[in-house]
């Protein structure tokens, strides 16, 4: 975050995809840095409250929940304390933080999404809409029909 956490905020709220690993990962550490450990604690929760397959397990790294345990033993609230020993303890226990580091996250190579017909259809879906229109001017909006304005009126 550029030792600006809350521009950091700033940025990653205008992000569209709030679950992606980074993303979660810088947004609950620039909140630690700008000691709002409480506001941290719904984006650590909502992993545990995500139903699906194992293999896709949604997690966070170690050096980021050291980061907000230190900003959570600033804070003087008894109750976000004890919520966040309550979600780390349950973070803990389902595997949910990992030795990675956020950097390690930061610098992975995107990997190039191919489609292929075994692909579940959604994501067919998904990619189709995404790509239709490209090529046919699609792209730009359209303009609005302009009202009359007072000074039209004369």
């Amino acid at each position: 975050n550029q030792n600006a956490p809350h521009i950091a905020l700033e940025l990653l709220s205008q992000v569209p995809k709030q679950n992606y690993v980074t993303i979660r990962n810088l947004k609950v550490s620039a909140l630690a840095d700008v000691n709002r450990p409480d506001d941290a604690l719904p984006i650590l929760r909502s992993v545990l409250e995500i139903e699906g397959p194992q293999e896709t397990k949604h997690t966070f790294c170690a050096e980021v929940v050291e980061k907000v345990k230190a900003s959570v033993s600033k804070s003087d609230k008894k109750e976000v304390q004890q919520e966040f020993q309550r979600v780390l303890d349950q973070l803990s226990q389902l595997g949910h933080i990992t030795d990675t580091s956020l950097d390690t996250h930061l610098c992975t190579e995107i990997d190039k999404v191919i489609l292929n017909p075994s692909r579940p259809r959604d994501q067919r879906v998904l990619a189709a809409k995404f790509n239709s229109g490209r090529g046919r001017g699609g792209d730009y909006p359209r303009p609005l029909p302009q009202r009359q304005g007072l000074r039209d009126m004369e």
